[in-house]
């Protein structure tokens, strides 16, 4: 018994503008073809002009949000900070037993000097540098835009400082050693010639005469008042020792020190010498006699002690100075000895005395590892006029030059090149071969050849595929250089969601005119009929997928963004090159289209004869129709357990987790676990003062004792291993209190210790947090809540700080909003999707019911695919699962598994349009479809499943559950679960309030006689 169906006017219209299409496409065929052609021709020229390999970006801080809290943190930073904060790094990381030895000192110098030199080259120029071993090398490949390199090494460090040191030294100490020079002459001298005199005369007088002559001749003018009565204060101590019965039997030179000793103190005491000067001279009693005042190398050293009280640097320091450069020297001859000195001495020797232990931000504390740090002013993916990438040549040069010298000095340690510009190209090489899209293209091509048997086929999803690829290239090239800036995991995703969707378009269309073919249509009538029905499916199910990536446009990362912009537009593209240029191909080669079995294939077919393939879905939709409330049990019954794994799932957000070792990641590991696994990826507290922290040379107390408070109450949290800010640069303590008494030099040395946690506006502080906990932990994640809760506290509590504003930065911040914006996005996507998606499918199949059941259904597949994904990638990989993940899969498997509901549902409807039965109808269109739906599907997971092929974890992932949710879908939900849930429904299925519902019956036969029939 046949249930009558009334299907309206308003079916009718919606056909309209697929009927359209179909006939503008049939007439004018060969101009369309041309048009796409000519435009896939353009873009492939265009494509060379403006590679897109250009524009990509494989430095993964793509992923992080742009206007949350840590963004504005790393903005500030970005302003207030530009010098201290290269665009790009190289670090070179020295592991050996200990890389404080002289060999490895005279190793990094001559490295260093090697970067420097090379630093100074232009293409074409060489230069020679002579190592410490003897042997020479040549440098002729230049380092570009390498920035000021004073703080590269630690012994970099003690140059600059050195150099300052010499500048504000030089003088001084030549002035001292001539002072003690002078003062020892006239102190020691004058006497020595008076006694000299006197043991030939024996005559007082005359010993007078003859010294006061000596002196009036010896001396220069300046020093003749001290001369002149120094002799007299020591004439009258001689004479007066005479009557002294403790020196009076001594002989003459003991006779002369004894009285000197007796007459310096009161000599000086009368005088008008400062009171330190006073101290000097006395103290030359206790070194000089008659017999050694003339030792030029002992005055020397007399003349050094001066400085032993100077907290700057030891008075080894001081007596290189003085033997190395002259009074005068110009500054050249300062910075020569400035190198000299600091490479002169060894990490724990060194007489440097500066402000904060530079050393353990090169040297970990067991001396194993030593660092060597190098920033350029362009960014990782700076390209210059020629096209060229310059910082990442640099990154090869070095790595050159470290292999080189290393094999000089025949160096055994582990030497490697890290940072952002070394991870840069590590990760390009890694990850950037494109593997993973030639291997979908191969696969695709076997698959729709196997499908279609034929050789021909192929061409039409890779040419289709191809020409949006082109066109899509442009557009991503211009959402990176005015939009966002584009991963290299997007354009990988992009291409292979491009080839699935653009092969299940073509595979639909094909598909439907070999069916129109085989049931005796004119090639013409065919291509036309494929249009209007497949090209409705077509258009619903690309228009699902706009959807769910313009959800994803609304995110709150450039990642998600760019994906949604870029592949919504890639996918609009294919769908208009499904309705127009695939159908315009068909009318231009027929049935060649199936080559070489074409007329087997296309060959009209006698009416009730199937295939293997159909009889096989026409089997399972009887099936699951018969078992339907079984069916629907058992999907309810292992989505619970598969929900409540997805609920409790930790995902990670470190996108380095399970990739596979580089230089760079192996030199980042060894720095980790030797200085903490903050010290390469710090956090940071900002704080914008209402005025300034330092003024006239001098610092604000208040303020400094508020930074003090606020360092030691961050580091009250067992999450934070090490805070430094202005009042503990480098972590160490230093006396802010009294620095406006402090001597020049070591009050210039504090304010330059503190200088780099102050902003260039003057009141901006930056406080670096190392934590306790790897940065892109869990735990470092959660402690950021901590920390964000403890910096209010301490805030209210300091006065200076409440009308400050205070920002947390750094890796472990921003990880943390990307942890509540991904929440929070999900929620966003989630309801924009569902929403969208149902108000599609409800104007388009005229239906409440059936995009209720298709987007739960979805969903099933998602929860399923997700538990699988976390114990596979678990058991398997031992890495977690990516808190993106979650988002992506929902919004890519409502957008892409869309498609296969839709083809089923709109050749039901077709169906029952015709006058057939729910059951009929079904069948039908079960039977008709189900073949292509698993080829599709096939395809389509085949293509996803190529990005397993990438060593990067991320894009594993997203290619596993990608690949498993269509085959889930397509193969499991689709062929048996929609069936059983669409009989189960009944006349509800087709269910619309008013004008909408575009499917009308009668009331139909009882559910269970429906049920029961065979």
């Amino acid at each position: 018994m046949q249930e009558a169906t009334d299907v309206g006017r308003s079916s009718q219209e919606g056909y309209a503008v697929f009927q359209w299409i179909a006939d503008r496409v049939t007439r004018r065929y060969r101009l369309f073809v041309a048009l796409w052609i000519l435009v896939f021709a353009g873009a492939i020229v265009a494509n060379q002009i403006w590679p897109l390999s250009d524009v990509v970006s494989f430095d993964q801080s793509a992923i992080l949000p742009e206007d949350t809290e840590s963004a504005q943190a790393q903005s500030i930073i970005g302003a207030q900070f530009p010098v201290q904060i290269a665009n790009s790094t190289a670090t070179i990381v020295i592991v050996a037993n200990n890389t404080t030895t002289e060999y490895y000192r005279w190793f990094v110098v001559d490295l260093h000097d090697a970067i420097v030199l090379a630093s100074t080259l232009v293409d074409g120029e060489s230069a020679d540098l002579q190592l410490r071993t003897g042997r020479t090398i040549a440098v002729s490949r230049p380092i570009r835009f390498l920035r000021n390199a004073s703080e590269a090494t630690i012994y970099s460090v003690y140059e600059a400082y050195a150099f300052e040191l010499a500048k504000q030294f030089n003088g001084p100490v030549h002035e001292s050693v001539a002072f003690t020079e002078g003062a020892v002459g006239i102190t020691w001298g004058i006497p020595a010639y008076y006694v000299g005199v006197w043991v030939n005369t024996r005559d007082n007088g005359s010993a007078y005469a003859a010294t006061s002559s000596y002196v009036g001749a010896a001396f220069p003018p300046e020093v003749q008042g001290w001369t002149s009565s120094w002799l007299d204060a020591f004439y009258a101590g001689w004479q007066a020792s005479f009557s002294n019965p403790g020196v009076a039997s001594a002989w003459p030179d003991a006779r002369g020190e004894a009285v000197v000793a007796q007459t310096l103190p009161l000599y000086l005491a009368g005088s008008a010498f400062p009171p330190e000067q006073q101290g000097f001279l006395l103290g030359m009693l206790a070194v000089f006699r008659f017999s050694n005042f003339t030792d030029g190398a002992l005055v020397e050293d007399y003349a050094l002690t001066a400085f032993s009280q100077v907290p700057v640097a030891r008075e080894a320091f001081f007596r290189d100075l003085y033997l190395a450069v002259g009074e005068d020297a110009p500054v050249e001859d300062l910075r020569t000895f400035a190198q000299v000195e600091s490479r002169s001495y060894g990490i724990d020797d060194t007489p440097l005395l500066l402000p904060f232990d530079a050393s353990v931000f090169y040297v970990s504390e067991d001396r194993t590892i030593q660092l060597m740090n190098y920033g350029f002013d362009k960014g990782d993916g700076f390209r210059d006029e020629q096209g060229r990438q310059p910082i990442a040549e640099n990154v090869l040069v070095i790595r050159d030059l470290v292999r080189r010298i290393k094999d000089a000095y025949a160096v055994r340690a582990e030497v490697y090149v890290t940072g952002s510009a070394s991870s840069s190209v590590d990760q390009e090489e890694t990850f950037g071969n494109g593997l993973e899209f030639v291997a979908t293209i191969v696969l695709a091509i076997v698959l729709i050849g196997l499908y279609f048997r034929s050789v021909v086929s192929p061409a039409f999803p890779i040419l289709t595929i191809g020409i949006a690829i082109m066109i899509s290239n442009l557009f991503v090239w211009l959402v990176a250089v005015y939009l966002f800036s584009v991963d290299f995991t997007v354009t990988a995703v992009l291409q292979t969601v491009l080839l699935a969707t653009g092969t299940d378009y073509s595979i639909f269309l094909i598909s439907r005119f070999r069916d129109e073919r085989q049931d005796g249509r004119d090639r013409k009538e065919a291509v036309r009929n494929a249009v209007v029905w497949a090209g409705e499916s077509i258009a619903t199910s690309g228009g699902a997928v706009l959807i769910a990536f313009a959800a994803l446009s609304l995110g709150s990362f450039p990642l998600v963004k760019t994906m949604g912009v870029t592949i919504g537009f890639a996918v609009t593209i294919a769908i208009g090159l499904a309705l127009t240029f695939i159908p315009g191909v068909l009318l231009l080669i027929g049935n060649r289209v199936f080559w070489p079995s074409g007329t087997k294939v296309a060959r009209p077919r006698p009416k009730g004869v199937l295939s293997p393939s159909e009889r096989y879905f026409r089997g399972a939709a009887g099936f699951s129709m018969r078992h339907a409330k079984a069916i629907l049990a058992a999907a309810v019954l292992i989505s619970i357990p598969a929900t409540y794994l997805v609920l409790t799932d930790q995902p990670t957000y470190d996108f380095s987790e399970g990739a596979p070792v580089t230089e760079s990641t192996a030199g980042l590991d060894a720095i980790s676990g030797a200085f903490g696994y903050g010290f390469i990826y710090p956090s940071f507290v900002i704080v914008q003062l209402p005025g300034d922290l330092i003024t006239a040379g001098n610092v604000s107390v208040p303020r400094m004792f508020a930074f003090a408070n606020l360092s030691s109450g961050l580091l009250e949290d067992a999450g934070v291993k090490s805070v430094d800010g202005p009042a503990n640069p480098q972590g160490s303590d230093i006396d802010f209190v009294n620095m406006s008494t402090m001597p020049v030099a070591q009050r210039e040395a504090l304010l330059a210790a503190i200088s780099p946690y102050v902003g260039q506006d003057g009141r901006t502080v930056r406080l670096t947090m190392v934590l306790s906990d790897p940065p892109f932990s869990r735990e470092a994640i959660t402690a950021i809540d901590r920390l964000a809760v403890k910096l209010g506290e301490i805030r209210a509590a300091e006065p200076e700080l409440r009308t400050s504003a205070v920002y947390l930065g750094g890796v472990s911040a921003v990880l943390n909003d990307v942890r509540d914006n991904t929440n929070r996005d999900l929620q966003i996507m989630a309801t924009v999707v569902i929403t969208g998606l149902f108000i599609v499918l409800l104007f388009v199949l005229g239906s409440v019911l059936i995009p209720v059941r298709a987007i739960l259904t979805i969903l099933l597949s998602v929860s399923w695919t997700m538990g699988l994904t976390i114990v596979l990638f678990d058991l398997w990989k031992d890495v977690d699962i990516f808190f993106i993940l979650p988002l992506a899969l929902f919004v890519m498997a409502m957008g892409l598994g869309m498609d296969y509901d839709i083809f089923i549902i709109t050749r039901v409807r077709e169906e029952v349009a015709k006058g057939k039965s729910d059951r009929d109808a079904i069948t039908e269109a079960m039977t008709r479809t189900g073949g292509i739906i698993s080829a599709c599907g096939i395809v389509m997971a085949g293509a996803f499943a190529t990005l397993m092929i990438s060593p990067q974890p991320f894009l594993q992932q997203i290619g596993f559950a990608l690949a498993f949710v269509i085959l889930l879908d397509s193969m499991v939900v689709r062929i048996y679960l929609v069936p059983a849930i669409m009989v189960l429904a009944g006349k509800y299925n087709w269910w619309a309030p008013g004008s909408l519902q575009r499917v009308r019956r009668d009331e139909p036969r009882d559910a269970a006689e429906a049920l029961d029939d065979p």
